[in-house]
């Protein structure tokens, strides 16, 4: 397989277009976010996320996210969505938040590792969020490494772990953060902090008004 590199902000109109095409194609693509690149592939097409797994290295049951562009994504793919969520997502959506909620059955559990919830992330980078408003679907996806290694942060990167196995790089600089993004559960009675990343649970409990629960 021969991977294509595009410089987005070089070619942002064509990046879009191919990043679209290829989605709709079945095929993986690794693209920036403000944290670090992520590598994704149209959530309904289970071929693809078969691969994806493979490619990753990654164990089955470990599930993959969704990364999304707006609240309606959100309200397709999950449900009993507690008012939490809408509150969190007022505040740091578009942002460095992943945030687990209940999946419906649209999502075949091949992406969640047999689980029955899901992770949402809006990524704060406006090249995906135009290809996720493009494609009109979410992404399943995780970070851009191979499993085990540290997150590319970078388009090199990127491509030191996936060329010749996924169908396009999309180049859109380094990453601002640098690190992971937060994680927290909304899937149980109370918030419950899985991994902590770029915002603080200090921020978030400030915005909910009560204690977060640690893992």
């Amino acid at each position: 397989m021969i991977t294509k590199f595009f410089i987005v902000d070089a070619t942002y109109k064509e990046a879009l277009r191919n990043s679209v095409q290829l989605i709709r194609n079945g095929n993986i693509i690794i693209f920036p976010t403000e944290t670090v690149y992520g590598i994704g592939a149209d959530i309904y097409n289970v071929d693809s996320i078969k691969y994806l797994y493979l490619i990753k290295k990654r164990p089955i049951n470990k599930p993959l996210g969704a990364y999304i562009n707006s609240i309606s994504m959100v309200e397709n793919i999950c449900e009993f969505i507690p008012e939490s969520f809408y509150i969190l997502a007022e505040k740091f959506l578009p942002g460095p938040l992943s945030i687990i909620l209940k999946k419906n059955k649209k999502i075949s559990p091949i992406v969640t590792g047999g689980l029955e919830t899901i992770a949402i992330r809006m990524p704060d980078n406006k090249f995906i969020l135009d290809v996720l408003e493009s494609f009109g679907n979410p992404l399943a996806g995780t970070s851009a490494n191979i499993s085990g290694n540290e997150s590319a942060i970078n388009a090199f990167q990127a491509k030191d772990f996936f060329e010749g196995k996924v169908s396009a790089i999309f180049d859109g600089g380094e990453c601002k953060y640098g690190k992971e993004s937060t994680l927290i559960s909304l899937a149980g009675v109370h918030p419950k902090l899985l991994r902590k990343g770029v915002l603080k649970v200090e921020k978030i409990e400030e915005t909910l008004g009560y204690k977060v629960e640690s893992s």
